[in-house]
């Protein structure tokens, strides 16, 4: 995951909500990528595994309202093996 691919699903994100929801106004997307470490034990040892981790980041404004609207959500992509 590169920061272009992150732009690009904020973009996409950002022209549906354009479309589709005419209740928000000002609408701002960010996408971001990071790595998330979890540890997990496997027998007598201990593995360590990272996970890509994207998450979506929308402010707007509520058009009948002009009330501030934020959400927040990620999700994990991948999993790798630190082992």
């Amino acid at each position: 995951i590169t920061a272009v691919w992150a732009d690009r699903i904020a973009d996409g994100i950002r022209d549906r909500l354009a479309v589709y929801e005419k209740r928000l106004t000002e609408v701002d997307v960010k996408a971001e990528h990071t790595q998330a470490e979890f540890t997990q034990k496997e027998g007598d040892r201990v593995a360590a595994r990272l996970k890509r981790k994207l998450t979506i980041k929308l402010t707007a404004r509520i058009k009948s309202t002009n009330e501030v609207f934020r959400f927040e959500d990620s999700i994990f992509m991948s999993p790798f093996s630190l082992d």
